[in-house]
Parts: C-alpha cells; sequence; structure tokens
C-alpha cells in the first residue's frame, strides 16, 4: 500500500507515501470517486510492476504507478466508461510506461509521464469507433479557420495559481488545490516553494502574452509549469542548489508550448494533457548532457 501511496505522489515528481494519502482525500473532497480511481489505479500500476518482476527498488518509489493514476483520472475526467475499462487503461499505462523505460534507458532522460498521455489518448479518440465509451461533450473538434479566442472574463487570481497547482490531478476546487499544496509541502518545503513558484511565473507569463482568461482561472497554463519548475530545478538536477534560474526559463518556456499544443489538438478535440511539461523538460535535461552548468 505504501508504494501504491508514492505512486499517487509520484505524479508530482514526489516520493513520498503520506503526500499520496494526502492527494487521494484531496481528490475525494471533489467526488469520492475520483479518490478511489486513484488509489485503484496505483494498486494496479504497483501490481503490475511487481508481478511483473520488475525492479523492486523502482515499484517500492511508486514509478509504476504514477502512470496508471494519470491515466485512471484523466480517462475519468474526459470519457464516460465503465471501471473495468478504466482501471484496464490504467493497468495498459503502466505497461507503457515499462516499455519506454526501456527504450529511453541509455539515454539518462526519464519518460515523465508521457505514456499516460499516449494511452489517454489512443482511448479518448477510440471513443468515436467504440460505443462503449462515450467522449465528453465538451472535447470536440473545431475548425480553427472558424475559430476566434475570447479574452473577455473577470481575473481571479488567487483561483488561476491555485488551479495551477490543482490542475496536476484534473482538480480546480479550492480545499482540494489547498490540500495538494499541503501534501507537496509535507514532503518538502523546498519543492512546496519550487511549485507555487512554478505557477507563479506562468500566469503573468500567459496574461502578458493575452492568454484566455477563462483558460487563466482555470489554471491550464499553470500546471505543466509547476511540474517542470520542479523537475528542471530539483527533481532531476544532481546539485545540492536548486537551478532556481533555469527552471523559471523551463516554466516560463512552457506557455508557448501549451498555446501552441492546445492549438494544435483542439482541431482534433483533445486535450493537451502534460504534454509541455514533458516536451521542455526533454529539452532541458537533454541540453544539460551537453551543457552541465544549466
Amino acid at each position: 500500500m505504501l508504494a501504491s501511496l508514492k505512486g499517487v505522489s509520484q505524479v508530482i515528481l514526489i516520493e513520498n507515501a503520506w503526500t499520496g494519502f494526502i492527494i487521494v482525500i484531496a481528490l475525494a473532497t471533489v467526488h469520492v470517486k475520483l479518490g478511489v480511481i486513484a488509489l485503484l489505479s496505483a494498486i494496479i500500476g504497483t501490481l503490475v510492476g511487481y508481478l511483473g518482476g520488475a525492479d523492486k527498488s523502482a515499484v517500492h518509489q511508486g514509478l509504476f504507478g504514477f502512470n496508471a493514476v494519470l491515466t485512471g483520472l484523466g480517462l475519468s475526467v474526459f470519457l464516460t466508461a465503465n471501471l473495468a475499462t478504466i482501471l484496464g487503461a490504467a493497468a495498459l499505462g503502466t505497461l507503457c510506461t515499462a516499455a519506454f523505460m526501456h527504450l529511453f534507458k541509455r539515454t539518462n532522460i526519464p519518460v515523465l509521464t508521457f505514456p499516460y498521455t499516449v494511452v489517454t489518448w489512443l482511448f479518448l479518440l477510440a471513443s468515436y469507433h467504440l460505443n462503449a465509451l462515450r467522449l465528453d461533450p465538451g472535447l470536440i473538434p473545431q475548425d480553427l479557420a472558424h475559430w476566434h479566442m475570447n479574452t473577455a472574463g473577470e481575473i481571479d487570481l488567487a483561483s488561476g495559481l491555485l488551479n495551477g497547482i490543482d490542475q496536476v490531478y484534473f482538480q480546480t476546487g479550492f480545499l482540494s488545490g489547498i490540500l495538494i499544496l499541503l501534501g507537496i509541502f509535507w514532503a518538502s518545503w523546498r519543492l512546496g516553494l519550487l511549485a507555487v513558484m512554478g505557477t507563479a511565473i506562468a500566469w503573468p507569463t500567459a496574461y502578458l502574452m493575452g492568454a484566455e482568461i477563462t483558460n487563466l482561472n482555470l489554471g491550464i497554463f499553470g500546471y505543466n509549469a509547476v511540474l517542470t519548475m520542479m523537475a528542471v530545478s530539483s527533481v532531476f538536477h544532481t546539485r545540492e542548489r536548486p537551478a532556481l534560474l533555469v527552471g523559471l526559463l523551463a516554466a516560463v518556456s512552457t506557455v508557448p508550448v501549451t498555446a501552441g499544443l492546445n492549438t494544435w489538438f483542439q482541431a482534433y478535440g483533445m486535450p493537451t494533457l502534460t504534454l509541455p511539461f514533458v516536451i521542455v523538460t526533454w529539452i532541458f535535461l537533454g541540453a544539460r548532457q551537453v551543457l552541465p552548468k544549466l
């Protein structure tokens, strides 16, 4: 169970069972179903890793659980399907995690959440040809030639900043956001500050670049920046002191990358998910192997 809870916390790049427990509670405050699916998905991912003979240390760290958790939560949010389908997809997310670990093992680049994005997109797209899967009505392909931005609306800075953290787990509630942030600080005050810095730099960057107010308030431009800030500055940084300036640059970079990918995927009616975080973090971690002072 501890490894499964770590699988929940590893979504936000933290190995801490108590943080995972707090986040499960945070999800349950929004809907009990979300908390249950997150925990069950983590258990399934951990079992697949354990029964499949994966390195026990990696299993105990929760590294086979977090993509399963995200897959389960993502399909619960964007798709109407039975529990067996969702948990089966979570198991597939773990298999993809193992496959990408093998493909990436000589690169010194982590797979991050890429396996979950692939599996989630495939299941969402499958809904067009499988009646058992019903796509969220809000996810409809849009004709870019006739699409126009709507920058109207009232700014809600506090919600926008908190949702930038909350959206890591697909949420936008005040209580869930506070609990998730509490869980991060419980594990590490340093990672907590980096998470706050990530959402705090992404919001004004997106605002100054002319982002839609609705997306700012929902934290759409924040969660990828939060993950990237934590990953580049600390989690995958080998030095004792965080690489704050590089992390801030990486976090800022996620804003135009998110906007660009949103444009690309809205033509297919698909969410961008955490692909901006994956791309930007890969770029900076890859560059660091050639430019070690970054």
